[in-house]
């Protein structure tokens, strides 16, 4: 029987339709409660182990021995952390050396020439993707969005229309992909706040299915065309994403669009259940602001895009620390003491 004439049911699972009652959920507050009054404890540790897998390669060379990149990297997490100037988390650099976190307190301007350094940023998406790591077995529907974050810099422009001076914030643009369960953020890309979104799909899915199984992926209609749906079929799950007003079920060789195409048509309303877990991705992006600021301190855009990526890190530690009280497990990411985990730092 051709693909075209198959009944939807052999690619997708119907859901039996609600009652029309938003659903509700409890909190346990008992547990929430604990995570909160033991997250700072349990973030410095757990952002040691986490920073235990940079193994470092030094050369030989002259002059005055450089800081230790592990904490360096450390203390530029911590400085996210607790939202301080370098000057100001000074203390808490001192406090993670007495818990022998770190050998050594950094310079603070040590730190913030380090968020410049172009070289740590595959370091911090490696921090990203082992710091999602432990909530896999949790995921397996996931989403994909942008944010801004504004920058103390300005563009200025004189407009004809309006003959007189024109001024805006800049801004970077965060690309995530997460989980719809836990908030987990799976992968980060950093742009500039005027690229588009749709190109960075195919990214965001191909790094997260590495250590994901993804079953669905839901995304707003800024991301519809074939190519991400190709990507997202590719990589073995489903892709909930709305089709737009003048997409049309065209004879082409991408067989998930017509499939998809049929579903988003004739099963509207089990279509945007589906999607609407795509709501997620904004609660993400509001804890996130929420908790470490919606703008980013750095000049320059290596360090803008380091310092989203420390961001995204502390989010990760974050979300760990209230699953380990809900759920009742334990993390450590040296346990396995899996190779594809340890990262080498060539100095």
């Amino acid at each position: 029987m051709p693909a075209e004439q198959r009944p939807l049911s052999e690619y997708f699972e119907m859901e039996a339709p609600s009652n029309g009652r938003k659903p509700t959920y409890s909190q346990d507050w008992p547990a929430y409660n604990a995570a909160q009054t033991s997250e700072k404890l349990l973030f410095l540790q757990m952002l040691s182990e986490l920073c235990d897998l940079v193994t470092i390669r030094r050369s030989r060379r002259r002059g005055r021995p450089t800081s230790a990149l592990r904490d360096v990297i450390y203390c530029a997490i911590l400085k996210i952390y607790v939202r301080q100037s370098g000057r100001r988390a000074t203390s808490d650099f001192q406090i993670a050396a007495d818990k022998h976190y770190i050998t050594k307190a950094p310079h603070f301007n040590t730190v913030s020439n380090y968020y410049n350094n172009q070289l740590i940023e595959p370091i911090l998406k490696h921090l990203v993707r082992v710091s999602s790591h432990p909530l896999a077995w949790a995921e397996t529907t996931f989403a994909a969005d942008s944010t801004g974050f504004s920058t103390f810099q300005f563009s200025r422009w004189f407009s004809f229309a309006h003959q007189r001076d024109v001024t805006y914030r800049d801004w970077v643009k965060l690309h995530i992909m997460c989980g719809t369960k836990t908030n987990v953020v799976t992968w980060a890309e950093i742009t500039d706040g005027h690229s588009n979104d749709s190109p960075m799909l195919p990214g965001l899915v191909g790094q997260t299915a590495q250590s994901f199984n993804m079953e669905e992926i839901t995304a707003d209609a800024a991301y519809s065309s074939r190519n991400n749906l190709a990507a997202i079929a590719q990589a073995g799950a489903l892709p909930y994403i709305p089709f737009k007003r003048n997409a049309t079920r065209r004879k082409i060789r991408v067989s998930i669009w017509r499939k998809m195409f049929e579903y988003f048509q004739t099963h509207r309303e089990e279509f945007l259940a589906r999607y609407h877990r795509r709501s997620n991705v904004e609660s993400v992006f509001h804890m996130m602001k929420r908790k470490f600021g919606n703008t980013v301190a750095s000049k320059k855009h290596q360090g803008k895009v380091n310092e989203l990526l420390c961001k995204v890190i502390c989010h990760n530690l974050c979300v760990l620390i209230q699953e380990m009280h809900e759920q009742h497990f334990t993390v450590n990411f040296c346990a396995a003491n899996d190779p594809a985990q340890q990262i080498i730092w060539n100095d």
